[in-house]
Order: structure tokens, then C-alpha cells, then sequence
């Protein structure tokens, strides 16, 4: 796409110190995009939902980045995947006493496309290392 120039958008509620050009960094929630129906051409997420908590807030927050694109894809952890890299452990669903990290959400490709904002929403699950990491793709358009 040569001689077509991109605008950039991150969100976190801390400050990344990212400085660039096509990059303007808004600190705040995802519960709370401050921008217009359909203003970006598409929202990303990648491993991000599976850290916000409670459900409320995680639920406003699919919403509201559904809400904002035009388009959306948002990439979470798989529950089949053989190596799960939250805790950095194998075959991590067939063991018990594992101390899994109490802020990751881990839900079944069923249970995440339940979310209203998901309503309609593809789902396809693919690997990120190619037999050890499989993640979720959820995605779809607005309109």
C-alpha cells in the first residue's frame, strides 16, 4: 500500500511510553472507548481479554471494542492448547494442584462467543507454535 499512510491507536490503562508518529497512546479502560461508533477501521486484541476482570467489566469491554470498529479480531487463549503459556505448563488441563494465574479467565470456545458484543461473531481456533499453542480467534464486523 505504498503512498498510503496509517493512524495508529493503542489503549492501556498505564502508559507504555510508545512515541511515534502514526501512534497516538490513550490511557484509560476498554469499558470506556472515548471515540464514535465505527471510528476505527478495525479493533485488535491479542491475549488481553482473558486478564480483564470482573465479567462486567470484560463484557462492557468486548461491547465497547465491537462498538468503536468497523471491523474486530480479537485473539485469546485456547482452554485445548497442550502448553499453556500463562503458567508455563504442559498438558496444563490433566494436572491438579497446578497454581494457575488468578487473573486469567479461562473459558471455553463456547463460553467466550456467549458474550452479547460476540453476537454473530466467527470463531476459529489456530496455532501459535504449531502443535504446543493454540489460541482463539474471535472476530467480525459492525454493519
Amino acid at each position: 500500500m505504498e503512498g498510503r499512510s496509517c493512524q495508529l491507536y493503542g489503549l492501556d490503562p498505564f502508559d507504555a511510553g510508545i512515541r511515534q508518529a502514526n501512534f497516538q497512546f490513550i490511557c484509560g479502560d476498554m469499558d470506556h472507548i472515548p471515540f464514535p461508533d465505527k471510528f476505527f477501521d478495525v479493533t485488535l486484541s491479542f491475549g488481553v481479554m482473558e486478564h480483564i476482570e470482573p465479567f462486567e467489566k470484560l463484557s462492557a469491554g468486548i461491547k465497547e471494542m465491537v462498538r468503536v470498529g468497523k471491523q474486530y479480531c480479537m485473539v485469546v487463549p485456547c482452554i485445548s492448547t497442550r502448553f499453556e503459556p500463562h503458567c508455563w505448563k504442559y498438558k496444563w488441563q490433566m494436572k491438579s494442584g497446578i497454581n494457575y494465574p488468578e487473573d486469567v479467565n479461562y473459558m471455553s470456545d463456547a463460553a467466550w462467543t456467549k458474550f452479547e458484543g460476540f453476537k454473530g461473531a466467527k470463531v476459529a481456533r489456530f496455532d501459535y507454535i504449531p502443535l504446543l499453542i493454540t489460541n482463539l480467534m474471535i472476530y467480525g464486523s459492525n454493519g
